[in-house]
Formats: C-alpha cells, structure tokens, sequence
C-alpha cells in the first residue's frame, strides 16, 4: 500500500497535465464550431497558406470561405504544374 501511494505521489503531476490538456482539448472542440460559423457569417478574410512539409512557404489574404477554397485548388494546380508561389513565409532555402 504504501509503494502505491508513492507511485500515486509521484505519477501526480503526470496525470494533473494529462486533465487539464484534456479539458484544454474539449474546451477548443466546443469552441470551434462557434469560432467557424462566426467568421463564415460576418465574412472575415480567409488567409490560404502554403507549406513545405512542415516549412511555411506562402500565404496570401482571399476573400470569403468560398474564395479561400478556390484559390486553395488554384494554388494546388499550379503546384502540379512545377509554378511554385512566391515566398513570403520563412527563411528562404539555404544555398549548398
């Protein structure tokens, strides 16, 4: 008993972060769909990125949601098609 309350002491702290990045989690999950809709609704600009693995590479201001997923499968075509979009994000590549 007394090996378990020390293991329950010292896993404390451990299980302390574990609640509250938890409720962190469900908090942002509830708050999401509200955050969303507003700004669906009132029409905020929507910033469309572009990123190299994990690397921020572009992004430029667009319109509405609807304008934000156009340009999203514009800058893919061009993508594809070996044009890729000015950097304004980041350190620029190192030179070998």
């Amino acid at each position: 008993m007394i090996i378990g309350l020390l293991l329950l002491i010292a896993m404390l702290p451990f299980l302390l972060l574990m609640l509250v990045a938890g409720l962190e989690m469900v908090l942002i999950l509830l708050v999401m769909p509200f955050a969303v809709l507003g700004r669906v609704v009132v029409g905020r600009r929507w910033t469309v990125e572009v990123r190299c693995g994990w690397e921020p590479h572009s992004e430029e201001q667009v319109g509405s949601w609807h304008h934000a997923g156009l340009r999203i499968h514009e800058v893919a075509r061009e993508i594809q098609r070996g044009q890729v979009p000015q950097r304004t994000l980041g350190t620029p590549p190192r030179e070998p």
